[in-house]
């Protein structure tokens, strides 16, 4: 009997382990303020205005220059590497990929395809 709650109590364990983990990983995603930046962030210029791209999100350092701030997909960006979970639409005949109603048009650079954020209008 001590044995079998030993064992409920782990997989209880196990599985509340698991939820947490599962749920904070969601959670780090939609991070809105960062102190530091992922290894895998790439830096992007649109405009003279410096961006830094993580997981499909887009990120400036605020005015103090100690955090980095989640903005709005800024249009121009080009990325080489579509968000996770992008879906596809045609717009005027040309593949579109969109996330979270960010749109991704597909466009060949220097030999290899690159995703320019674009407004859609409708």
């Amino acid at each position: 009997m001590k044995n079998k709650t030993i064992a409920n109590l782990t997989i209880l364990t196990l599985g509340l382990c698991l939820f947490v983990s599962s749920a904070e990983a969601k959670h780090r995603r939609y991070r809105e303020v960062l102190t530091v930046l992922p290894r895998d962030h790439h830096v992007i210029v649109v405009d003279q205005s410096h961006y830094f791209y993580t997981g499909g999100l887009f990120y400036r350092h605020d005015q103090a220059g100690r955090v980095y701030r989640m903005v709005p997909a800024p249009y121009g960006a080009v990325v080489t590497v579509l968000p996770h979970g992008c879906k596809t639409a045609y717009f005027k005949g040309i593949k579109h990929y969109y996330r979270d109603s960010v749109y991704y048009r597909p466009e060949i650079r220097s030999g290899r395809t690159a995703y320019v954020v674009v407004r859609i209008e409708r």
